[in-house]
């Protein structure tokens, strides 16, 4: 079996946009933390590591842990992800409202599916953390429309999947600021 040095030179030798990529990556319930995520987001980032899924659940994550996630997202060129789990954690909806401005600012948000040529809201769980769902409403919905961004929160009996969403600016072919579906 070739070593770990073969490994990485034939990945640099495949070019530069060749990277891992990975269906899903669970860390739920291990106890993370700020710190954990920081070493997490650095090996990914150093590794240059894609997937279509993020797992972070129950890690004790406070508005710290969602700064460093957000300076990962935003500093790739593309989206390292198409869903992130951040639920059952202690995240504030200040931390939920940090995540949303900073994925705004980004150009790779919506996400453009290949498969359909649509563009997605990344599909982002922060249910069960340190917010009432009245109060981050309330922040967000005060706060998002002056930075001209859109969540889908798929109310009523309307059924929003990850790789379909029911907002209507949201599936279309042209480029919309429909960021997240919460």
């Amino acid at each position: 079996p070739p070593t770990m040095q073969q490994q990485q030179q034939q990945q640099q030798s495949r070019g530069r946009n060749s990277r891992p990529i990975a269906t899903a990556l669970d860390f739920s319930r291990q106890g993370l933390g700020s710190q954990g995520v920081a070493a997490l987001c650095s090996v990914l980032e150093r590794y240059r590591v894609n997937c279509m899924k993020l797992v972070l659940q129950g890690n004790c994550l406070d508005d710290a842990a969602v700064k460093v996630i957000a300076k990962f997202m935003v500093s790739r060129s593309q989206p390292p992800f198409l869903e992130l789990d951040l639920s059952h954690n202690q995240i504030s909806a200040h931390g939920a409202l940090w995540l949303l401005s900073s994925l705004a600012l980004h150009p790779a948000y919506p996400i453009h599916g290949r498969n359909k040529g649509l563009f997605l809201p990344l599909w982002l769980r922060l249910d069960h953390n340190a917010m009432l769902s009245q109060e981050a409403a309330g922040l967000l919905s005060t706060a998002l429309p002056g930075q001209h961004v859109a969540v889908c929160r798929g109310v009523g009996d309307q059924q929003c999947g990850k790789a379909r969403c029911v907002w209507a600016s949201a599936t279309g072919l042209q480029k919309h600021n429909c960021i997240a579906h919460l």
